[in-house]
């Protein structure tokens, strides 16, 4: 058992970088006790190489779909890199990388309802996740998720359809977990536990919590008395006002310049947020505001890459920027391990759509993503386990593809597990042309790091999307 207690480091007065405090990802952690059975479903069918494609996700009474947040693509790149780390390194499944990417390209984005699309995804090569190679898949793997009803419990269901058989899908595992505050997060679910009711502390209570918000939220469940779901006290009262000045405690604002940019509610499906992307060349700044009483830390991703160290776990698993009760940080960019900094830059057009499928963002381009953890009390009741790394960037992740070995341990670092021994873009959708990314051709010295002590909560107090459009 690993201690939840660490050191921590700061970059200047009140921007800490946090060891996370010990957490379970449920599905994650289902996801690589079923690795074995996976593989034997391949194996059974004489698999040599095995693309991933986005999972289709179905929440509370709305509709299954493919955009549903970041669990889509999300869950896709866990399967992937589940089969890159559990690979046999003698005779290994082929994986493929992102065939999302290249179905898209190939305007095959349709194929979970268009039987000769999803008939042709056979007919295409597709590099592989290691090594210089393509290759043709004999099988495809997809799925879903289904968060529905009163939302307590999340369904993961992984499928399989072969080139014999492509129009057949054949489910693989399924398993059952209880819903929390991640997978509220993944399902691109908003919520703000720091809202309830007092004496509500267990990780279990603020779950319930933030499920029934999140369910206000859509509509589910109605303000005052349901007879199907009787208030209990961990429901959240009727959500106020929407505003970004109380995500848990914290406000946000995007600079461009010294000019205040206006947030408006979103006008179309996904982040309930939208800003209008800042002018090229302009100095671009995130601030982060305390406006409670207690420290607190925050995951900021930009693009689905945490602004610290660029990372791509689970949030609950990211370095974290602390802020003590009343104080504001100005995050500039993305804050590299070298204790350097590339400030955050602005492209438009063909350079942010090169960008765009350079690093096959797809629909997680132009998010803005505020996680708010509080500072863990004492009968914080979450528990060890791993969290599988997601899409990782070009610049993390390029040169481990040389080879199976060097990827396999690229990945199991993030995810916090070793080998074991076995006896056996997208949906057809364009992507925003107005994007901030990290600018490596101007890293700046960052401020002097220095350790502090926090120990964050397991599950984030609140969650916020914002999206970058168009002017």
């Amino acid at each position: 058992m690993v201690s939840t207690a660490r050191r921590a480091l700061v970059v200047c007065v009140g921007l800490a970088l946090t060891t996370p405090a010990a957490r379970a990802d449920r599905i994650d952690a289902k996801l690589h006790e079923n690795a074995p059975a996976i593989l034997a479903a391949l194996n059974k069918q004489g698999v040599k190489t095995v693309g991933v494609l986005r999972f289709r996700a179905e929440r509370g009474k709305k509709p299954e779909s493919f955009d549903t947040g970041p669990i889509n693509d999300g869950l896709a790149a866990r399967v992937e890199n589940l089969l890159v780390i559990h690979a046999d390194r003698g005779h290994p499944v082929g994986v493929l990388r992102d065939p999302n990417h290249e179905a898209a390209a190939n305007k095959l984005g349709h194929w979970f309802t268009n039987t000769a699309d999803r008939k042709k995804l056979f007919d295409h090569a597709y590099n592989l996740a290691w090594g210089d190679g393509t290759a043709r898949p004999d099988a495809f793997l997809t799925g879903e998720v289904r968060c529905t009803g009163d939302m307590v419990k999340t369904t993961v269901v992984v499928e399989m359809f072969t080139a014999a058989n492509p129009t057949k899908l054949v489910p693989v595992v399924e398993f059952t977990v209880d819903t929390d505050r991640l997978i509220l997060a993944d399902l691109g679910q908003r919520f703000n536990v720091a809202r309830r009711g007092p004496g509500v502390r267990r990780a279990a209570d603020l779950d319930r919590f933030a499920i029934g918000e999140a369910r206000r939220r859509d509509g589910d469940l109605p303000d005052g008395a349901d007879p199907a779901n009787p208030p209990t006290p961990t429901d959240p009262p009727p959500a106020p006002t929407e505003t970004l000045t109380d995500i848990g405690g914290v406000s946000f604002q995007l600079l461009s310049g010294d000019a205040v940019q206006t947030i408006n509610p979103a006008k179309s499906a996904g982040a309930k947020w939208e800003v209008t992307s800042p002018p090229p060349g302009q100095p671009v700044t995130m601030v982060l505001k305390n406006t409670s009483g207690k420290r607190l830390g925050v995951v900021l991703k930009v693009n689905e890459v945490s602004t610290i160290f660029e990372q791509v776990e689970d949030s609950a698993l990211c370095r974290k920027w602390v802020l003590e009760p009343g104080k504001e940080i100005k995050v500039k960019g993305f804050y590299q391990e070298g204790k350097q900094v590339a400030p955050f830059k602005i492209l438009v057009g063909d350079e942010a759509r090169q960008f765009v499928e350079q690093q096959q963002l797809g629909d997680k381009a132009g998010k803005i993503r505020v996680e708010v953890f509080a500072e863990a009390a004492g009968d914080d009741d979450t528990a060890l386990a791993i969290s599988l790394p997601r899409r990782m960037p070009e610049g993390r992740i390029g040169v481990a593809r040389r080879d199976l070995a060097s990827l396999q341990t690229a990945l199991m670092k993030p995810a916090r597990v070793t080998r074991a021994t076995r006896t056996e873009t997208v949906d057809g959708k364009a992507v925003k042309r107005e994007i901030i990314v990290p600018d490596k051709q101007a890293l700046q010295p960052s401020p002097e790091l220095k350790e502090v002590d926090f120990k964050p909560s397991g599950s984030p107090v609140a969650a916020e999307l914002i999206q970058i459009v168009k002017p």
